[in-house]
């Protein structure tokens, strides 16, 4: 089929094309990266085959070119991916490796409804390399010396220094790994949205916060942050009946994001 329409369907993932995977068919993703805020997966329709054309898909929100990962799934009435050309042939090239159009909720007619959403997911590394001790690399790399007919690349005194850390300076046994990474990690997000509305006007209220850590092991202080990722959505959609035949409707919607990213030179 040239078009799949996704309805109500509840997901525990805060970002939509993280959800796409594996879910619908002819959509290929790829997560590069587990870094926060880096790690929203790269997606295709079919592959990248159109000469011409933009590598990814053309995302439309409410008709509007956009990012799926700049909004909530929550706010998400339905999204439909457009996939055969006859389909994609009226956005000309931009849709040539397919369309995604994202319909967001609207206010209905009646009492005022709030719904939030709190959820906490917690990250933990199970299963990191395990190394050598500084003894133990001291020893085979006189081996392997040996081997090569060279001299030891450590003495017996200086092998004495290491065994038993009589030396921390010039001859440390420091476990990188636990000094720098941490085996868990915390992704917290909390979502609220109120709609409601009469015959006049209808509305649409929603707020996002989301607050990523990383598994990097970072002193905290007034000069460095630790690695993480801070983002606040917003949304609001307002329609309003200002004649019997004449209807107005006001979107507006947006995000605030805070990423503190690893040092490098």
């Amino acid at each position: 089929g040239s078009e799949m329409c996704i309805r109500d369907r509840k997901t525990s993932t805060s970002s939509i094309t993280n959800a796409l995977a594996g879910n619908i068919a002819g959509v290929m993703a790829r997560q590069t990266s587990g870094q926060p805020g880096n790690n929203i997966s790269e997606f295709w329709i079919r592959g990248i085959s159109t000469f011409g054309a933009s590598s990814g898909a053309l995302v439309l929100i409410d008709g509007l070119e956009g990012r799926l990962e700049d909004i909530d799934t929550d706010d998400v009435e339905s999204f439909s991916i457009l996939k055969d050309a006859s389909a994609t042939a009226v956005y000309g090239t931009r849709g040539a490796n397919g369309v995604v159009l994202v319909t967001t909720k609207r206010g209905e007619t009646g009492k005022l409804t709030i719904t939030g959403r709190a959820t906490l997911k917690v990250s933990h590394i199970k299963r990191l390399p395990e190394y050598l001790g500084a003894y133990d690399y001291a020893l085979l790399a006189n081996e392997a010396r040996a081997m090569s007919g060279e001299d030891d690349l450590y003495s017996r005194l200086e092998l004495d220094l290491i065994k038993y850390n009589l030396d921390k300076d010039l001859y440390p046994d420091v476990n990188w790994i636990d000094e720098i990474m941490k085996r868990t990690s915390i992704q917290q997000n909390y979502y609220i949205n109120a709609q409601g509305g009469g015959d006049i006007a209808r509305y649409y209220l929603s707020l996002g916060y989301q607050d990523e850590g990383a598994a990097y092991r970072q002193e905290d202080n007034l000069f460095k942050k630790p690695l993480s990722y801070k983002k606040i959505t917003y949304r609001a959609n307002i329609d309003m009946n200002l004649t019997k035949t004449t209807k107005v409707y006001f979107g507006l919607d947006g995000y605030i994001s805070n990423y503190t990213s690893p040092g490098g030179q």
